[in-house]
């Protein structure tokens, strides 16, 4: 049957299933899943609806509608593909359009860019049939909730009968969907005609699903005016769109264990019953009886139903024709402000009331904002204001906000008699202004007209500096081009001014181009940064391609975190290993999670970088990197010694001279087998090791084959990847940033081999601080602070050997030949030394000597000689030997760094939690050496020892509580603690929180102490911190639950947590403790009495837009040291502020 020729089309932006090729690690079904997808009744059911003769619907599961081809390409998963399905994920989905089977079979490449394929698979164009739909969705648990029920259970019998009465019966079909009710009209209806081609296919189904969209717009109105105490429980959503995804028959819910079933539609009942699994075999039988009948007759009333909405679809899609070519609805990357807004938009914002076409305004509005670049969320809080004010409920911005055009100008002027047309004439929105010469529409508004950019750069051609004016020289060039060419021409902007603008111009596209991040990764992003750990979150997305690097991830994180901060020197970091080793694989996996626009791959020459405008904070990354390129090494130096600033090149082309310059924050990624680059070099750069031991080589083969046999892409993009990536670019977002770390003066560094090696190490603490910087406090300066926890995780990426590689910038075998001639002092042979390193005798040449005489540990270590000697060896045995030249390594000097203690160390503050503790070594005779930290506690408790005991109630409460910090200065992230020296025999330390107790005995001839025994062994007793296990027990558990202290979640070995003054804590309570103390003593410093509970609520509400939950902050309180006395808090051991009488 023939479909009506008004046209609409409803975008898939915002509805459509997110287009890409699952992973098998995404993997959602389970055995109970498995067992009822096998069942043959239910196999049976689910295809006889995704298939009607040749044509088929698609079919997947939880992850995207794609599944990989091979070679980087995808296809769409079809009925073909139930059984991998079916095995992989516990929701299946079909699509409302119905393919030709061809379509299944055609394959693009992915494009990570856009996150979908190249070439779009199974559009309007493609669609042979579709299933027009309803889904009414409940607001709230369905299934705990009966007034939720019969919301929904009400507002399906009221559409179905508004078809009923339009003359549509047979034709319509419900399920119960888990958490709503779908009511679909049977596809047979609204078939493609055999003559059509692909764009007037496009064009018919995308004015059909139009019309539908906004019938049930309506539909949705009178329900609620008829049964408005139904709001807030039910919705109607408007699912017919391009692939719009809706859960299949006997399909089971995400989330509840019940199965989508069949509901009579003249008797719209919810049994949950009847939806659990196993299916009953009554329900089978209704699943294959369901979705048969039809009457084509019907289709004359859909018409009928569908004639009032026909012709603003038309306009609508005639309107996206003339913009874009096409019928799709484009949307600006970044908003237009509402200063730039033309004045038919800023009048409706001013104007639009009940007498002056609110709905048609309002509609009009909405689908500006969308198109003006404006995020749903941020367009609401603009349109909200506007719909009140003329009366106009929610679903108008619904139904236009990113589902239909903005209309153009002249439908805007034109006087129309009401909604749905839109034409605003005579009532006061239009008024054109100058910035409206040339607009055909309300977004191709432009303030800057071609003749007021001529007299501003006429007037002073610095204007060039103002960024509007290069936005608008730029969408002169991109629509216009020829009278771009003639205004440059009349302004008289030629040679290196043309150049300059022409770059600025290119860069502006670049930044334009840039792939729309969909708003659920935004908010995931968003949602780690503030409350969990960044960090962690993109290692262990980088560790499901890569195996055992968790180390080198952090590191290569830092490298890219320090480029956003303005005290930073700049971290490049060096892979090192043999060939095949995964370096290259590990540095490709990083990279594949930054945003494609801040990565370099690729062979350059020395000079590229000057020539292309790459832009400023860029990762290059050079494979398998060759010594010798001397020209490349002094561009690496050049960019990296000053890190933030440009660097130029001078040079010559065509008898004229040329300035040249690269962009800042060039970090440059290298890989090699050996670090044999110049040592001035390597002095810029962080070594990172990846694991190549025979053990993990193994598990590395059988994560490789197993990939083979899933048939994944080698660098897939799922929503892991993307909120990687998302992360980095709002961190980009942010620009440059300051960091200050405020213990720096407890910090200790001992290693005096390379005075680049101190800035190496405070760029990683600094660029941890970065990547948590939503999780950090600020100063009145507006600086980033740096926390212990991030110190110490800091520390941990020195840990092992990777810090006596940075001091001596050895590489692993460079490090093994080191030490094999440390054990032998005499010296060994080139040969024996391959011997024992199981290596060629030409590797053991390029370690000592460098591949081409650079490098290597001759230019390293200080102390390595190469001697050419005389040897002899047996020629005839017995009788006769011969001189043989051979060369002879030694080694004179070398002291390997032990534990990363040698090297760097914070003084006065308690190991962090988070993995980076003190070594305990249980070795005979160890014994403690007290004597300098006597003398520093010693030295303390002379000067006030009264004052350590007082406890003052203010200064507690602002977190100054006297502690162990050598700086003299209060610090808000050390440990708690008081000390009191009485004798020199004894002292005790009392520490809050999970910190016990204990005494120590600073005498070296101490028998015993709590720490040690008296045969010099380490005690077995109780940890100071309750959450760590105590050194040298077996399995050790936890005393205490591992639960959050405030809110009770689960901490345990799989959950996320958070370090707070050496307590565990959930990673969303943390954030709020410090501000929190600070309120209570702001509060008692003003008012001179101990707060309230509600007192200290307000304040940190008027402080802080997300003060905690109201019935944490007891809790959070308590675990402060602050207890409850007649309503008001006190620190316990609190003097100077008393209860009020």
């Amino acid at each position: 049957m023939e479909l009506s020729n008004s046209n609409h089309k409803k975008i898939s932006q915002g509805n459509e299933i997110s287009d890409k090729p699952e992973m098998s690690t995404c993997k959602t079904a389970t055995n109970e899943t498995r067992r009822h997808y096998e069942r043959p009744e239910v196999k049976k059911t689910i295809l006889h609806f995704c298939q009607d003769g040749t044509k088929q619907r698609a079919l997947n599961g939880d992850k995207g509608w794609y599944i990989s081809s091979g070679n980087g390409a995808v296809r769409l998963r079809g009925p073909e593909d139930y059984e991998d399905t079916v095995f992989k994920f516990r929701t299946l989905y079909a699509t409302l359009d119905l393919f030709d089977p061809g379509v299944f079979n055609t394959s693009s490449p992915w494009d990570e860019k856009t996150g979908k394929p190249e070439q779009p698979i199974g559009t309007f164009r493609d669609c042979q049939g579709y299933t027009l739909g309803a889904d009414i969705d409940s607001i709230g648990n369905i299934t705990e909730d009966p007034a939720i029920k019969l919301a929904v259970e009400d507002a399906a019998k009221f559409l179905v009968a508004m078809l009923n009465e339009a003359g549509i019966s047979k034709s319509v079909h419900c399920l119960y969907s888990g958490g709503g009710i779908y009511i679909l009209i049977h596809h047979a209806l609204f078939q493609a005609k055999p003559e059509w081609n692909p764009e007037e296919r496009d064009e018919a189904f995308r004015s059909l699903t139009g019309a539908y969209n906004m019938f049930l717009a309506d539909a949705e109105r009178k329900f609620f005016k008829l049964h408005p105490e139904h709001r807030g429980k039910v919705k109607i959503d408007k699912i017919n769109n391009q692939k719009r995804k809706f859960k299949c028959i006997f399909s089971i819910h995400k989330k509840y264990d019940l199965a989508v079933v069949p509901l009579d539609p003249g008797n719209i009942k919810i049994n949950f019953d009847q939806a659990r699994h196993p299916l009953s075999d009554d329900i089978l039988r209704k699943g294959e009886e369901w979705y048969v009948e039809y009457d084509l007759a019907e289709l004359d009333a859909v018409k009928t139903q569908l004639e009032p909405y026909a012709g603003t679809i038309e306009e609508d899609l005639k309107s996206r024709k003339e913009l874009s070519g096409d019928f799709e609805i484009s949307k600006r990357s970044e908003p237009i402000p509402v200063e730039d807004w033309p004045s038919c938009m800023k009048n409706i914002l001013k104007k639009a009331e009940p007498d002056k076409g609110p709905h048609r305004a309002c509609a009009v509005l909405a689908s500006y904002l969308y198109q003006a670049g404006w995020s749903e969320e941020e367009a609401l809080k603009i349109w909200m204001p506007v719909a009140n004010q003329g009366g106009v409920e929610q679903r108008i911005f619904d139904l236009w906000y990113g589902q239909m055009c903005c209309p153009n100008c002249s439908t805007i002027q034109e006087t129309n008699a009401g909604y749905p047309k839109l034409g605003l004439g005579g009532l006061g929105y239009c008024e054109p202004e100058g910035g409206c010469e040339g607009c055909r529409w309300p977004g191709g508004y432009n303030k800057w007209s071609v003749s007021r950019i001529e007299d501003s750069l006429k007037r002073d051609i610095s204007a060039l500096n103002n960024p509007e004016i290069i936005k608008a020289l730029g969408d002169l060039k991109w629509t216009r081009p020829i009278e771009y060419t003639l205004l440059l021409k009349k302004v008289k902007i030629n040679g290196e001014v043309k150049k300059v603008l022409e770059k600025e111009i290119a860069r502006l596209k670049k930044e334009m181009e840039k792939p729309e991040t969909p708003p659920k990764i935004r908010e995931k992003a968003i949602e780690i940064l503030e409350n969990d750990n960044p960090m962690q979150y993109i290692v262990e997305s980088c560790g499901r391609m890569v195996l055992g690097a968790d180390k080198a991830f952090k590191k290569l994180i830092c490298c890219v975190s320090v480029q956003n901060i303005l005290q930073s020197t700049g971290l490049h970091p060096k892979l090192n290993g043999e060939s095949g080793g995964g370096k290259t694989w590990a540095l490709l996996t990083f990279a594949h999670h930054l945003p494609p626009e801040t990565v370099l791959k690729g062979s350059m020459s020395a000079k590229s970088g000057y020539y292309h405008n790459d832009g400023n904070r860029i990762l290059r990354i050079l494979d398998d990197y060759q010594a010798g390129n001397e020209d490349l090494d002094t561009t690496i130096k050049q960019t990296s010694s000053e890190f933030h600033q440009p660097y130029t090149h001078r040079t010559v082309a065509n008898n004229k001279g040329l300035k040249l310059q690269i962009g800042s924050e060039q970090t440059w990624a290298i890989t090699s087998v050996d670090s044999s680059q110049d040592i001035q070099v390597l002095n810029r750069q962080i070594p990172i090791n990846v694991n190549d031991s025979e053990e993990l080589t193994k598990d590395v083969n059988r994560q490789t084959i197993e990939r083979y046999g899933e048939g994944e892409p080698q660098f897939p993009v799922d929503d892991n990847v993307l909120v990687s990536r998302e992360i980095f670019r709002k961190l980009r977002e942010e620009g440059y940033i300051n960091v200050r770390v405020p213990f720096y003066d407890r910090i200790e560094w001992f290693d005096t081999s390379n005075r680049r090696n101190p800035s190496i190490f405070m760029d990683l603490l600094i660029g941890i601080t970065a990547m948590n910087r939503f999780q950090r406090e600020k100063d009145a300066d507006g600086y980033y602070l740096a926390t212990e926890d991030d110190f110490h995780a800091a520390k941990e990426l020195f840990v092992e050997r990777d810090a006596e590689e940075l001091v001596h910038r050895l590489t692993k075998r460079e490090r093994q030949f080191a030490e094999l001639l440390a054990k032998n002092k005499d010296g060994m042979t080139r040969e024996e030394v391959a011997k024992a390193l199981d290596l060629s005798p030409t590797r053991i040449s390029h370690l000592a000597s460098g591949e081409k005489g650079k490098g290597g540990l001759s230019q390293k270590l200080p102390g390595f000689a190469v001697q050419e000697i005389t040897d002899y060896e047996i020629y005839t045995p017995g009788v006769e030997k011969r001189a043989v030249r051979k060369t002879l390594y030694k080694l004179e000097g070398y002291n390997p760094l032990e534990g990363f203690d040698a090297i760097v160390k914070l003084r006065g503050s308690a190991p962090s939690a988070d993995g980076v503790r003190v070594k305990v070594r249980n070795e005979n005779n160890a014994e403690i050496d007290n004597s300098e930290r006597e003398k520093r506690e010693i030295d303390r408790g002379s000067a006030d020892n009264a004052g350590c005991e007082r406890g003052n109630f203010l200064d507690a409460a602002k977190g100054n509580k006297s502690s162990l910090s050598l700086a003299g200065k209060k610090n808000p992230h050390s440990h708690q603690e008081k000390t009191t020296v009485d004798t020199k025999e004894s002292r005790t330390v009392e520490r809050t929180g999970a910190h016990s107790t204990h005494s120590e005995a600073p005498d070296d001839g101490a028998k015993s102490s709590s720490i040690f025994q008296e045969n010099g062994n380490p005690a077995i007793s109780p940890h100071p911190r309750k959450d760590l296990p105590t050194p040298g027990r077996k399995s050790d558990k936890q005393k205490e639950a591992a639960t959050c202290p405030v809110c009770e979640v689960d901490i345990g070995p799989g959950h996320s947590s958070q370090i707070f003054e050496g307590i565990s804590y959930c990673t969303s309570c943390p954030r709020h403790l410090s501000s929190l103390r600070a309120s209570v003593g702001e509060l008692i410093e003003k008012n001179g009495i101990a707060p309230s509970e509600a007192e200290i609520y307000e304040h940190m509400a008027s402080k802080n837009s997300r003060p905690p939950k109201k019935e944490f902050i007891p809790s959070m309180l308590r675990v402060l040291g602050f207890e409850e006395r007649d309503g008001k808090w006190f620190l316990s051991s609190a003097k100077d502020v008393e209860a009020p009488a």
